[in-house]
């Protein structure tokens, strides 16, 4: 499975560019470890919880792939 991070630019949304792109894997472990470090929101939607739950545990395989790929954990 191919994981990248790209970083975007731009007034809106709408009008954003990618400015950079990443698939090294140090790069990638270390953005999904800090997205695990921030704390679940409380889910007020009973709907989205397990779209939620889902979220983090593919986060939580990037994190495992990239630094089985040579990305260093923080």
């Amino acid at each position: 499975m191919t994981t990248f991070i790209a970083l975007y630019r731009g007034p809106t949304v709408a009008d954003a560019e990618v400015v950079g792109l990443s698939a090294d894997p140090e790069i990638v472990a270390d953005f999904a470890s800090r997205l695990l470090r921030r704390p679940a929101p409380p889910e007020e939607d009973p709907m989205l919880a397990p779209k939620h739950r889902a979220a983090r545990r593919i986060l939580r395989l990037i994190r495992t792939e990239a630094l089985a790929a040579g990305g260093e954990s923080r």
